[in-house]
This record gives structure tokens, C-alpha cells and sequence, in this order.
């Protein structure tokens, strides 16, 4: 595409067309798509949203005590725990921000 032997779009695709189907880039293509700890994350998602939808019909036929949401742990490193978000009172801030306005 770039320098002094450029390669045009066509013949870069014609090229990446030529390629064996069972060779290296294929097979290293097919692995990303077909990650097992990807099927399993989708897995784990799509009976989150089944319990989901659940909870949601229980909500709408007037049940008063829904049961926990469900979490399917996914495979993989444990993800980082979130900061703990900081609370300000506000009454507080606008007294104070008050005091200062008026001197």
C-alpha cells in the first residue's frame, strides 16, 4: 500500500486470497474467532440475560420477592474490583458554599 513498492488494495487481496486455506494465517485467523474462552464468556452472558428476562416477567406478573440476579463467573483473570466511589454530602457542600459566597 505504502512505499516505494507499493501494493495496491486488488493485488493485496488477490494475495491474501491465494493464501492455503489450512496454512499459518488461516489457522491463526480461525483460532481468535473460535477462543473457546470466548464461547464460554458468551455462554455465561446469554444465561445472565435468560435470567434477566426471567426476573423481568416475575417483576411484571406482580411478584413482590424476586430472587438474586444470577452471575456466571467467566473464565479468564479475575476482572479488577472498582474503586469505591466517594460520597459527598450535598447539603453540606451548598452550606458551606453558601458561607463562602456570602463572606
Amino acid at each position: 500500500m505504502w512505499g516505494p513498492d507499493a501494493v495496491g488494495s486488488r493485488r493485496l487481496r488477490s494475495l491474501l486470497r491465494g493464501l492455503p486455506p489450512d496454512g499459518a494465517l488461516a489457522r491463526d485467523l480461525r483460532d481468535d474467532l473460535w477462543d473457546p474462552s470466548a464461547t464460554d464468556s458468551l455462554l455465561a452472558l446469554l444465561c445472565e440475560l435468560t435470567d434477566h428476562g426471567n426476573r423481568v416477567a416475575l417483576a411484571a406478573a406482580g411478584q413482590k420477592r424476586l430472587p438474586q440476579p444470577l452471575h456466571v463467573p467467566r473464565p479468564g483473570p479475575e476482572p479488577e474490583p472498582e474503586p469505591e466511589k466517594r460520597h459527598v454530602d450535598f447539603g453540606a457542600w451548598m452550606a458551606r458554599a453558601q458561607e463562602v459566597n456570602d463572606g
